[in-house]
């Protein structure tokens, strides 16, 4: 202390000697330097007014996918990190408790790892799924930069265990150039018990939100039960601001939106069909429901349904047939008729086929099934086309035939008269080349 207080005093006299020197003079850049330097310096017991109390500095706010980067505070061969924090919901993105904590949390981890904090991105969304913007920005920055991704629980990245099989298969698993840390349960993705442990909890987590799940649904089934609406209000509906007695807000008419309902079931009675009333609508330029664009059959379409005005019918698919070898035989025959994949969709629902799961055919489930039955073999393809020519088959013919047999052309799709002549040209060039 008295080797700093000496020095003190000797930049003191320096400064009052280059003060004095010419008090006409304006003080120069030289003596502005000097103070600098001598306030710099000064000891705190040689300070006169105490020294205010230091405060914490003010950390970066949560980048959202854009990002804003934080200060690099680390030295600079610090290992590089990039945060990730999750609620569930808007309203809890809102509220920002379980945000700042989760960012608190990190920071501190960061600080006492020596880690470079050098983004925190965040979502409001469901962790059943990956598909989340600031996931993705993560993982991309994550890749881009060479970082480890920090957590402060596995349930924030997923709740998935198929999904995390994905995230360790493809960036944090053993050999893998990523590394994935969580704060309250660290452990190491790189061996094999790490991710014994990493599957355990994702197991108990996912579990966690399909019971939430479940009951979410019986409390849905008991209010629906109860005569309570769930979910938006419909056209013509809106929410009271004030809750009723229960707590919950009441359906109440909203006299526009009811006029214009009541105007189309008159057209409907009067025996306008859907495309018509809704030229009407738009000619006579009536607004269309909250959230649309302009007035579409769906619109007009799902009003006469909740008024009554028309009925939806009900299949019946207690006898549906769902045998794969059966339906798969049936998409053959169907597609060997040159219908496309949604036709085929129809078709297949009118003679009562169904998929293995669900009771609707879409285009891709049929796409499906034709990838699984189909196949291309060309040695076999060549010969079944040349025998089908001889037997004077035509291009369309043989290409019906090779969809019925499962053959599938090299890139897949249908088989069409072009492709069939190709063959049998190719085919006739090899062999007087062979003779």
């Amino acid at each position: 202390m008295n080797a700093a207080t000496n020095q003190y005093k000797s930049l003191k006299n320096l400064l009052a000697r280059l003060c004095n020197k010419s008090s006409a003079q304006k003080p120069t850049a030289q003596h502005k330097k000097a103070k600098d330097r001598l306030l710099q310096r000064t000891p705190k017991t040689a300070r006169k007014a105490p020294t205010s109390t230091h405060k914490r500095a003010k950390s970066a706010p949560v980048a959202e996918p854009a990002g804003i980067a934080y200060r690099l505070t680390m030295d600079k061969n610090a290992p590089k990190a990039i945060g990730y924090i999750r609620v569930s919901t808007e309203m809890q993105a809102a509220d920002g408790i379980s945000l700042d904590a989760q960012r608190e949390s990190i920071e501190d981890y960061c600080k006492a790892h020596k880690l470079n904090l050098i983004h925190i991105y965040q979502d409001d969304h469901t962790g059943k799924t990956l598909d989340r913007k600031g996931l993705r920005a993560a993982i991309k920055h994550m890749e881009e930069s060479g970082a480890m991704l920090v957590a402060v629980k596995l349930d924030r990245v997923t709740r998935n265990v198929h999904d995390l099989g994905h995230l360790l298969k493809t960036y944090f698993g053993d050999g893998r150039p990523y590394s994935l840390r969580l704060v309250q349960f660290p452990v190491d993705t790189s061996s094999s018990i790490g991710r014994l442990m990493l599957n355990i909890i994702c197991s108990v987590a996912q579990w966690e939100r399909e019971e939430i799940c479940a009951r979410t649904r019986a409390g849905m089934v008991y209010l629906k039960k109860q005569g309570v609406y769930i979910g938006g209000a419909p056209y013509g509906k809106r929410y009271t601001d004030k809750p009723d007695a229960d707590g919950r807000r009441v359906l109440v008419d909203v006299p526009k939106e009811r006029a214009i309902i009541n105007y189309i079931c008159e057209l409907h009675d009067g025996g306008a069909k859907p495309a018509e009333i809704i030229q009407i609508l738009k000619d006579e330029g009536r607004p269309p429901p909250r959230k649309a664009a302009a007035w579409s059959y769906q619109n007009v379409h799902k009003i006469l349904r909740r008024e009554g005005r028309i009925t939806v019918r009900e299949w019946e698919r207690s006898t549906a047939i769902r045998d794969k070898a059966v339906v798969s035989k049936r998409i053959l025959e169907l597609r060997a008729d040159d219908l496309n994949l949604s036709e085929i969709g129809r078709q297949l629902t009118r003679e009562n086929y169904m998929p293995v799961r669900g009771s609707k055919w879409y285009a891709a489930s049929v796409q499906a099934y034709l990838k699984e039955c189909a196949t291309y073999d060309q040695s076999s393809i060549v010969k079944l086309v040349l025998s089908l020519r001889e037997e004077k088959k035509t291009f369309s013919e043989i290409g019906a035939e090779l969809t019925l047999r499962g053959f599938t052309p090299q890139r897949g799709g249908r088989w069409f008269p072009a492709q069939v002549k190709a063959i049998l040209d190719l085919n006739q060039r090899v062999r007087p080349s062979a003779e």
